[in-house]
């Protein structure tokens, strides 16, 4: 009978642990497990990690699970009718942005009119400034 090496036998452990390998291939993956520590510590590993699987595999719905699903089904439904909501909601801010920029440039013309009527009293001492250099100001400036 033929030894398998390392890597042929665990390639062959899943199957020798669900039974479907051939009889000779699973009398030498047994063989070489009982000589070989270090595969069959291996095998034991993916044993162990099969059954930990195994177990968590199959879980009974909790006992608020179908509550759970109807109360987001209700969710989702009730949702729908806040569809005019998300209409109306970016519509309303438009409206509102218009109205705010409309109102500032009503603002700025009453601002504008304003200023036209007191632009002389405030721009006259700018233009002394003309007259009388930056450096005399400093200068005298004790």
């Amino acid at each position: 009978m033929k030894t398998m090496n390392h890597h042929s036998v665990r390639k062959e452990l899943i199957f020798y642990l669900e039974g479907s390998l051939p009889e000779k291939t699973r009398e030498q993956v047994a063989a070489h497990l009982e000589e070989c520590g270090e595969c069959m510590t291996y095998f034991l590993e993916l044993k162990s990690s099969l059954l930990l699987l195994d177990e968590n595999r199959t879980q009974d719905p909790g006992p608020y699970f179908y509550t759970g699903v109807k109360n987001r089904i209700d969710a989702r439904r009730s949702v729908s009718g806040v569809r005019w909501q998300r209409v109306l909601q970016p519509a309303l801010i438009v409206l509102l942005l218009a109205v705010g920029i409309r109102f500032g440039i009503w603002v700025g013309d009453h601002a504008r009119a304003d200023l036209a009527s007191t632009e002389q009293a405030v721009l006259v001492p700018f233009d002394d400034l003309s007259e009388e250099p930056i450096e005399e100001f400093l200068l005298n400036f004790e």
